[in-house]
């Protein structure tokens, strides 16, 4: 287990908590698992090092406060709650809600090997409460900027658990500021939109366009833009993917949705509160099939066992970095 800074440590003992688990470690921030010792109560902690910080992406202190502002004034039972935030000098602690499950896309090869139907209907209800926790940020002007597997997770193992979005690291808060922000290019190429490649005006638009890809890859198994960094930008660009050709035995319904949160214009892309009224979230018990995908939890598994490798090589480099 890794082991903790001075800073890290008198937070614990300050606070009577507890290590139980280390859950992440990035190389500026980890994730703890960690109990209070009275109540015996779990939860999740991110430990932010701010000169870390500062030293891999530039930015300040500031960015991590608007991140824990961002995050305080959020309470959806689709997002993962913030229950307290602990500041030092070199630190900034958030302190989560715990969630016992995997991220979405690991949790559904787990439950299909353990023999539980993964078909449309489980898509659609997943999909449903992702476009419910990003249609309350966008009537708040927030922009998450980093839809993605890793920040969809299960709130615990049990079949019923709902999924909860997390990792408001890049949010961005737009109430202010006309509703979009010029930027440049943030999260991960796979997942960004058109207008976030070009380094555009981003707006809330650009969730949906990252919430279609991870609707892609629950229908299809795999990614939907794939290849060198520049030939993905090249296709995301262009809106280069072929919904049906990877879709054989997706209904037209499902694939509806998918093109309509496509459109390389942001102007013309479906919102979070009209795809909530599509028919194949609305009407899921008569548009979306119950049967297994056994083809896709095929394809699913080798792009999680692609994201394990990636997490290792990180890990070691992060290791390494900090040993040098």
């Amino acid at each position: 287990m890794k082991e903790l800074d001075p800073d890290e440590s008198n937070l614990l003992f300050d606070n009577q908590l507890s290590l139980r688990d280390v859950i992440e470690q990035g190389p500026f921030s980890n994730v703890y698992r960690i109990s209070h010792g009275a109540s015996n109560r779990k939860f999740l902690l991110r430990s932010i090092n701010l000169n870390l910080f500062k030293k891999h992406t530039g930015l300040g202190s500031e960015e991590v406060d608007e991140e824990i502002r961002i995050c305080q004034n959020l309470q959806h039972p689709y997002i993962c709650r913030l229950e307290k935030t602990i500041n030092s000098l070199n630190y900034r602690h958030m302190i989560f809600e715990n969630m016992e499950g995997q991220d979405i896309c690991f949790e559904i090869v787990q439950r299909a090997s353990n023999g539980f139907v993964f078909s449309e209907y489980v898509v659609s209800h997943y999909t449903r409460q992702l476009l419910d926790a990003l249609d309350y940020c966008h009537s708040r002007k927030i922009v998450h900027r980093d839809v993605r597997p890793h920040n969809l997770v299960l709130a615990t193992k049990d079949t019923s658990a709902p999924m909860k979005l997390c990792g408001f690291g890049v949010a961005k808060d737009l109430s202010e500021i006309g509703g979009s922000l010029a930027c440049g290019r943030v999260g991960v190429p796979q997942f960004m939109a058109p207008e976030i490649v070009r380094k555009d005006r981003v707006s809330c638009s650009s969730d949906i366009w990252s919430s279609g890809v991870v609707l892609f890859l629950l229908l299809a198994g795999r990614l939907p833009f794939t290849g060198s960094t520049s030939d993905i930008y090249e296709k995301i660009t262009h809106a280069d993917v072929d919904v049906d050709g990877y879709m054989l035995n997706i209904s037209e319904s499902a694939r509806n949705l998918v093109r309509r949160m496509f459109s390389a214009d942001p102007s013309k892309r479906i919102n979070a509160k009209e795809a909530l009224n599509h028919e194949w979230i609305r009407d899921k018990e008569h548009m979306a099939s119950r049967k297994h995908m056994n083809d896709v939890i095929d394809h699913m598994r080798r792009y999680n066992d692609s994201r394990k490798l990636k997490v290792l090589k990180t890990l070691f480099l992060n290791t390494w970095n900090r040993t040098q």
